[in-house]
């Protein structure tokens, strides 16, 4: 076959480059948010846990919510 030429080597290699940065880009914003959910999640089950042990507490914390959402 003919040579490729040298500019469009380099086109091409750039290219791969920028796909390779963004298919790590999106993979890394995939790793966040998986890990954003398992927070998430462990937050949840925490609050559940204590909801079941405590209501008096819970239901305490969200009395003086609500009464600082009246005074707003």
């Amino acid at each position: 076959g003919l040579p490729i030429p040298e500019a469009e080597l380099r086109r091409l290699e750039e290219e791969r480059i920028r796909e390779e940065e963004a298919a790590a880009e999106a993979a890394r914003r995939q790793e966040e948010a998986a890990v954003e959910e398992a927070r998430r999640t462990e937050q949840v089950q925490s609050l559940q846990e204590i909801a079941r042990t405590e209501p008096e507490r819970v239901a305490e914390v969200l009395q003086i919510w609500l009464s600082e959402d009246r005074n707003r």
